[in-house]
């Protein structure tokens, strides 16, 4: 991959103690740039051997380089010694016995690198936009983790929260994924019209029901109830439902003197003749998305057990309990991988693809978020 170019420049402790300290005005010694350094170079090469390793063992060596990666960020954004992290994952297998794939699960301890990692990537969260086709972010962070201590989750509660699976995810279990893509536009950046867009494959047909898919919505994302309803139409195969950020009384959207029918399937907004709109400041009223970190497409997630969570720390919860697989139930990963069926072992194969996907995606995603990190001042000034 062409990030490990980038990584590569960073195993040498003097271009990593450069950069941090052109980013922060803070020189770090140089036994800690090197700490940082030897992370990096740990995670690039576990994460290369994950590349070719046969599917039995990758998830293991893959979460390896992300502990690695991890440990990294943790130093760089604290500038403290290595020496001062946790030494412990911060999370703890709880998977019955005899349990298959699907019911993976792991509770939340009191500290870890889990824990310090997810803390020290939850203020760099935001919302990216352009404005006069410059590349802008408005700050708005995740949460922090001490609320999930003691708390359970499953792989598959994980796995819908991480975008980018969602249509697998649906396939795999024929329910939706707990994200959405969300696409914005900025009218009038910073203070001005929001546009907020969000594509549903369930077609409506008349008012009522496209009032119905918008409720259906708001219930599964109460954000949106902040998010004044504005157009609406078929295209490309979906129902395209577009909001904005007018200020206005939470539901009085929906009214049939609010909704106009234009033609067949578009409805849009009333427009009141002489009145002046106002708008509220988008980090009001949206949570943290997915992509702020590094300009990706940007997700809205569902809260993991109450906490809206970063989705680099959703993949470390994936890669974790994955590797906790491998380690000390080979044989139910075996099943899985081999897809057999016998009258002792039923299949438990379903949500492999969804799984080797999510692996891939780690495997691309996170070094991206590392050099980003690592080379942008605004994310190292967020601490």
């Amino acid at each position: 991959m062409s990030v490990w170019y980038e990584i590569k420049f960073l195993e040498s402790a003097t271009n990593t103690r450069q950069l941090l300290g052109r980013n922060t005005g803070r020189l770090l010694s140089m036994s800690t740039a090197r700490e940082i350094s030897v992370c990096l170079q740990q995670g690039r090469l576990y994460f290369e051997a994950a590349e070719a390793a046969p599917i039995q063992i990758k998830p293991l060596q893959i979460y390896y380089g992300v502990v690695a990666f991890a440990q990294a960020v943790i130093v760089a954004t604290r500038g403290s010694s290595l020496s001062t992290l946790a030494r412990s994952h911060g999370l703890s297998d709880v998977t019955s016995a005899g349990a298959g794939i699907e019911s993976l699960a792991l509770r939340f301890e009191n500290a870890g690198t889990f824990q310090e990692f997810s803390d020290a990537i939850a203020p760099l969260g935001g919302i990216h936009y352009f404005d006069k086709s410059m590349p802008r972010l408005i700050a708005k962070a995740f949460d922090g983790s001490r609320s999930l201590r003691g708390q359970q989750v499953t792989i598959r509660e994980i796995l819908s929260r991480v975008p980018g699976l969602s249509g697998l995810y649906q396939q795999t279990f024929t329910e939706a994924a707990n994200n959405v893509p969300i696409m914005l536009r900025f009218e009038e950046p910073p203070g001005g019209q929001c546009t907020l867009r969000i594509d549903d494959p369930d077609l409506y047909s008349t008012r009522e029901e496209l009032v119905a898919t918008i409720l259906r919505w708001r219930a599964a994302y109460p954000f949106l109830t902040r998010w004044r309803f504005l157009e609406a139409t078929h295209a490309w195969g979906n129902a395209i439902l577009v909001f904005d950020n007018e200020e206005g009384a939470p539901g009085d959207d929906l009214s049939a003197d609010y909704i106009v029918h234009n033609g067949t399937n578009e409805y849009s907004r009333r427009v009141e003749r002489g009145g002046t709109s106002h708008y509220i400041r988008v980090e009001d009223i949206l949570p943290p998305l997915s992509g702020g970190i590094v300009d990706a497409p940007q997700y809205a997630m569902r809260p993991l057990a109450g906490v809206l969570l970063p989705e680099y720390s959703l993949q470390v919860l994936g890669c974790f309990l994955l590797s906790s697989l491998v380690r000390y139930r080979p044989q139910v990963w075996q099943n899985t991988i081999s897809r057999s069926v016998t009258a002792q072992t039923p299949a438990d194969d379903r949500s492999l693809s969804l799984i080797e996907k999510f692996l891939d995606d780690v495997l691309v995603d996170f070094p991206k978020m590392v050099v980003r990190i690592m080379h942008d001042r605004r994310f190292l000034d967020a601490r």
